[in-house]
This record gives structure tokens, sequence and C-alpha cells, in this order.
């Protein structure tokens, strides 16, 4: 083999090598995003999920008001009643 046809054997085999790294680097920077993707929607989850147990402990307030109130009227029907 010539001097030349070694050089030109080296320069691509250098040019595969760094598509290779790019490569990698571009996969390792997809995978980042998604494992924050991930992340972040675990996060809006666990977010949604706290807002509804505040809804249904507001609910579940809102309901008790209710029901004293129901009891009130009903207590205060009797008591006219008598």
């Amino acid at each position: 083999m010539s001097l030349e046809a070694v050089e030109s054997c080296v320069q691509k085999l250098v040019e595969r090598l760094q598509s290779h790294e790019d490569r990698e680097a571009l996969r390792e920077q997809e995978n980042k995003d998604l494992r924050y993707g991930v992340i972040e929607r675990k996060k809006r989850k666990k977010d949604k999920k706290t807002v509804l147990s505040t809804a249904a402990v507001l609910t579940t307030d809102a309901m008790k008001v209710i029901i004293a109130a129901k009891e009130a009227a009903e207590e205060a029907k009797k008591k006219a009643k008598e």
C-alpha cells in the first residue's frame, strides 16, 4: 500500500469515528431530554393528584356544612311543630 492510500484509509476511519461520537452525543442528549420529560410528567401527575385531593377535602368539608345545615333546619321544623 502506498502512503497516500494509508492516509486516505486513516482519514476515512477518523471521519467515521467522529460520526459515531457525534451520534453518541446526540443519543445521550435525547436520553437526557426523555428522562427530563418523564420526570416532568410524573411531577405534573403528582401535582394533579394533590389538587384533586385538596378539592376532595373541600368537597367533604362543604358536604359536612350542608348536612349540618339540613339537620339544623329539621330541628327548627320539629321545634316549630311543638
